[in-house]
């Protein structure tokens, strides 16, 4: 009888585990990884995407992923990101994200020896004009070499928000 409770609650478990993972994979409307082989991110080294964005009164969240080891030398990192809209117009933003907790914890998931982190760049944000959007992101640590770094992404998530945008 044990068994056959614990089989029922680990396939509700599963199931509720599905379910959620169901509903958040259909709010994703992008996500993209860029793999830095070597485990270290360059000054140099721009991470770049690009969004086609159709629907302009939607809110979208927008995440910055990272994937990094032990070795990464701070609990912060420091990012610069440019937007780019379809008619040209760009933002550049100057962001600090803390990554690691008082203690020294990375904040995130464990996967193996690496951590995942997703960071909420920008909340409940509209894009005013349809058409290909492009984001860089580069760090900006003062450091030529970074070491610990192995992943950086861009995620972009619909909201239950919509914009008061009338440009379509």
């Amino acid at each position: 009888m044990k068994k056959v409770i614990e089989k029922i609650g680990f396939l509700f478990l599963a199931l509720l585990l599905l379910t959620f993972w169901a509903c958040d994979s259909e709010d994703i409307v992008y996500q993209q990884d860029r793999l830095l082989e070597t485990g270290s991110w360059s000054e140099q080294a721009s991470m770049h995407f690009d969004v086609n964005v159709q629907d302009t009164t939607q809110a979208y969240n927008i995440f910055i992923s990272l994937k990094n080891d032990n070795s990464y030398p701070r609990s912060n990192i420091w990012l610069f990101c440019k937007t780019v809209s379809p008619n040209g117009n760009f933002m550049l933003d100057t962001s600090e994200f803390i990554i690691a907790d008082p203690h020294g914890r990375w904040i995130g998931a464990a996967n193996g020896d690496k951590w995942d982190i997703n960071i909420l760049y920008k909340k409940a944000i509209g894009f005013p004009v349809k058409g290909r959007y492009q984001f860089e992101i580069q760090q900006a640590m003062r450091f030529a070499e970074l070491p610990g770094i192995w992943q950086v992404g861009l995620r972009i998530e619909k909201t239950n928000f919509k914009t008061k945008n009338n440009n379509d």
